[in-house]
């Protein structure tokens, strides 16, 4: 099973209902669950201060996404702190349309760039979201396409047109960012 950050969201949001719904606390619930916390961990011989700074680098880990922009001229990978990789790709689409990424940041470096593609990944899990310009897409779809035609032709040629057809429309609509 996959655990995503909404998961691990509600799992709190339970346990502080579960807190609210016993001690009748509405407004000052979280306040009062940490602080009973720090008692438990008083009693416990539990170090709060360690738990906390833990808890802080788990949230760090589960909220960094490394992006890696793909152009004609390089690569450049950026890191960015988001609640999705959905939300992730937002974030870096805005840095690169707002001109924050530069031409220094790419391996190798070079002068008027342009992202055609976004990866979005974590360590964890490997690549997560993406999103790339139509003309990358084409161009990665160039030999499927161009064998899908030469299939239509063949089959022109042959009087049994309509299989190739459907091929090559299916790989038209998935090349045009239309097909799930």
């Amino acid at each position: 099973m996959t655990v995503t950050n909404n998961d691990r969201a509600e799992w709190a949001g339970a346990a502080l209902r579960y807190f609210q719904s016993i001690t009748g606390t509405d407004d000052e619930a979280l306040p009062d669950l940490l602080c009973d916390l720090l008692h438990w961990c008083d009693r416990a011989n539990v170090n709060f201060s360690s738990s906390l700074e833990q808890a802080r680098e788990n949230y760090e880990t589960e909220t960094s996404f490394m992006a890696t922009f793909h152009t004609p001229a390089g690569i450049a990978t950026e890191l960015f702190h988001a609640a999705s990789p959905e939300d992730a790709l937002q974030r870096v689409r805005k840095f690169v349309e707002d001109g924050r990424l530069s031409e220094d940041q790419l391996d190798p470096v070079a002068e008027g760039y342009c992202v055609r593609e976004i990866v979005i990944s974590s360590c964890d899990e490997g690549d997560l979201a993406s999103w790339m310009t139509f003309e990358h897409r084409v161009e990665r779809a160039a030999p499927r396409l161009f064998g899908a035609a030469e299939a239509v032709i063949a089959s022109w040629e042959k009087g049994d047109l309509a299989a190739a057809v459907r091929t090559l429309a299916a790989i038209v609509e998935e090349t045009k960012g239309c097909a799930a």
